[in-house]
């Protein structure tokens, strides 16, 4: 056996995938006749020379153009990376693994000749093209959170199926393309596929006993109630969180998604134009030109953008004002903007300024205090007054500027709330230890959360 095949088999057998249904089946097929005949002919190692695979990389690169270069010289990869017209050509084909076994492109290796790419001035921007089922669960969200914030131009041109994890890695790109209105799209969301070998280890006379420790009665609890015929563990558990970041990720970079793709429908170019999984139909020809144009006047895609988007701007020289608002701006996504600025004198008719409305009529008496000759409580001398041990606080005996502070802080209370939430929400944290008693339920739930987040969601 191969291994590529060795390896894919056991990772199916395994493993989570964000994978075409019908290709999982392909390759599991393929294990039980392995299974079945180990010396089955078409599971031979390949007797290919390094010199026949780099003949074999260069026929597949000159199928594309005849201007094309190989951009690394590695005999190890099938199908390697190319450079037309300053553009970096990224082949995506077959299953997608974290790590190369056999010489195909995984996410390793696609974000080292991102990162390559990114510091070589001759390359204008990348244009990924590939037909994939999707493939393994790690290596995939941090190939596409990378790729979120790259600083080129970077454009998907499906040349066939691009399923599950492909999917994934493409939601980032500026325009995803597809050369024909026949190409796959969709297939978000996360499935495990794992082989019983009960029956046939019995056959052959095995009995196989499994005994966990009484220190760890959850592990591998969800495969151990699969094998009883009970799939909620699963289905409500790992999967589901995956799941959640997934669909969350795509709908980010793909504001129009409908519902209809997050639930992990597949379509054809022409439903996947309309349900927001795909741009435009274009030739590879017409996916370079268009990395070419973007490269002029390039802006990286940011992910769509939550309700709270307004900024609130202070401009005041009150001291605690100013320390309550700096409190508040350390917050990640708080939108607040500060500038302090010096008091002024009297305008031309004799009237102290106003900052900021924000500072309202306390700040105003206090500036009339001053203007009156009069000290204020930040400026008087104290007198010492005896205080009881358990006397408490006098709201009324507050400076101006500690009632404009308190007033601030409570004002702006929610906004703490709301700043908490979408943090909490960015981080795509899920709660398993209560799962839902329908996965439709949660579902609904998580998907009203969304939309309350986010901006709406074309249907």
């Amino acid at each position: 056996m191969n291994r590529k095949t060795q390896y894919l088999l056991q990772s199916l057998s395994a493993g989570k995938f964000y994978m075409s249904r019908s290709v999982a089946d392909a390759y599991m097929f393929s294990l039980i006749e392995t299974l079945k005949n180990p010396d089955l002919k078409g599971f031979l190692d390949d007797s290919e020379t390094p010199e026949q695979k780099e003949q074999a990389a260069l026929r597949f690169i000159a199928s594309y153009s005849q201007d094309a270069q190989p951009y690394i010289a590695d005999k190890w990869y099938r199908y390697p990376p190319f450079v037309v017209q300053g553009v970096l050509v990224i082949p995506v084909n077959g299953v997608i693994t974290q790590d190369s076994y056999w010489g195909e492109t995984s996410t390793k290796n696609i974000m080292s000749w991102y990162e390559k790419a990114k510091n070589d001035p001759e390359i204008v921007g990348v244009l990924e093209v590939g037909n994939s089922p999707g493939g393994a669960v790690f290596g995939t969200r941090e190939l596409a959170t990378y790729k979120a914030s790259y600083p080129k131009p970077k454009v998907t041109l499906v040349e066939g199926l691009c399923a599950s994890a492909y999917m994934y890695i493409s939601a980032p790109a500026d325009k995803i393309l597809a050369t024909s209105a026949s190409a796959i799209l969709g297939s978000i969301g996360v499935m495990t596929t794992y082989a019983s070998f009960k029956k046939y280890y019995e056959s052959m006379g095995i009995e196989v006993k499994d005994v966990y420790s009484i220190g760890s009665p959850q592990k591998n609890y969800a495969y151990r109630e699969a094998e009883k015929g009970n799939f909620k563990p699963l289905e409500e558990g790992v999967l589901f969180q995956l799941d959640n970041q997934f669909t969350n990720f795509v709908k980010a970079y793909r504001p129009g998604l409908s519902k209809r793709a997050t639930l992990g429908a597949d379509m054809t170019a022409e439903d996947a134009m309309k349900e927001g999984l795909l741009d435009d139909i274009a030739t590879f020809d017409e996916a370079i030109q268009l990395v070419k144009s973007l490269a002029n006047s390039y802006q990286p895609k940011v992910k769509s953008k939550t309700k709270m988007s307004k900024q609130f701007v202070i401009i005041t020289s009150n001291k605690a004002l100013l320390a309550s608002a700096r409190a508040l701006q350390s917050f990640k996504g708080s939108n607040i903007s500060i500038e302090e600025i010096e008091e002024e004198e009297n305008d031309d008719n004799g009237n102290p300024p106003i900052t900021n409305q924000s500072e309202g009529a306390g700040a105003s008496a206090s500036n009339q205090q001053q203007q009156a000759g009069k000290p204020t409580a930040s400026n008087a001398a104290p007198t010492p007054t005896p205080t009881p041990a358990n006397a408490q606080p006098d709201a009324s005996a507050q400076t101006p500027e500690e009632k404009i502070a308190a007033a601030v802080a409570t004002a702006l209370a929610p906004l703490q709330a709301k700043i908490v939430a979408l943090e909490a929400h960015s981080n795509l944290q899920v709660n398993a230890s209560t799962p839902p008693i329908q996965n439709n339920q949660q579902m609904n739930t998580s998907a009203k959360s969304d939309d309350e987040m986010f901006t709406p969601i074309a249907q």
